[in-house]
């Protein structure tokens, strides 16, 4: 968060605030822009077939394990299907035409002494019609040093290609996104699988989900993982829910 509610310090070393903090126009007939720090286009669309509405951000995606002699060694892949919010980025979604809808964005990377280094470009389609929801989603970064990607540098690219479907007594949805490069380092590629069902049982949702990750470096630390977890809704704005992975 911005702030850290129990000291009253910053919550990033790096930037005064790292949520979301944006503003824009949204027209019935034009679509929504929005510019500022904000969510992903990619986040848009694949996000609804990712399960964090259910799980959260943090056990519904699943970045991989550090890999040693790279930035990864931090903080893993990023599809950026999870908590990036680019700075100083421009997001618009169109209109719906009886279902579709076109999404973008372009994000600013504002390296001193480059005026292309880091840009972000995020580009997508979703559809949606009755029980049928559907998306795509393409990434692609470039690197963030002023004189562009070093020799172990490369731009940094994800696609992704997602689906739902509401059979009343449950819904299924997943999605598959591949990265190369991830944070700019060449050849750090990985492959994204996620499967999940949700049943919904008077107050209660019932989801059940399994996420794999095909490591394609050196190390090739693949992991799959599991994820449970029972909502009672309460009200509108309150549920309670127990969770396992």
């Amino acid at each position: 968060a911005g702030t850290a509610l129990d000291t009253g310090g910053a919550g990033s070393s790096s930037s005064f605030w790292n949520r979301a903090s944006f503003l824009g126009l949204r027209s019935s007939s034009f679509g929504t822009i929005t510019l500022g720090k904000q969510r992903t286009a990619i986040f848009d669309v694949m996000g609804n077939f990712s399960g964090q509405s259910y799980f959260g951000g943090s056990a519904a995606r699943i970045e991989g394990a550090p890999v040693a002699g790279s930035t990864l060694a931090i903080q893993g892949f990023n599809n950026r299907i999870g908590t990036d919010r680019p700075d100083n980025s421009i997001k618009y979604t169109s209109a719906s035409f009886s279902g579709l809808k076109f999404h973008g964005m372009w994000g600013f990377g504002e390296v001193k002494g480059s005026n292309n280094a880091a840009r972000y470009i995020d580009v997508g389609a979703s559809y949606k019609n009755g029980p049928v929801q559907l998306g795509a989603s393409y990434v692609n970064q470039k690197c963030n040093l002023p004189e562009g990607c070093s020799p172990t540098q490369k731009n940094d690219t994800v696609w992704a290609i997602g689906g739902a479907y509401d059979f009343g007594v449950a819904r299924v949805l997943g999605y598959y996104s591949s990265e190369k490069n991830a944070r700019f380092n060449r050849g750090a590629n990985a492959d994204t699988y996620t499967i999940n069902v949700v049943v919904p049982v008077d107050q209660w949702s019932l989801v059940a989900g399994f996420q794999r990750l095909n490591d394609k470096t050196t190390p090739n630390q693949d992991i799959n993982q599991y994820n449970l977890i029972a909502i009672y809704k309460l009200s509108k704005r309150t549920s309670l829910y127990g969770m396992a992975a």
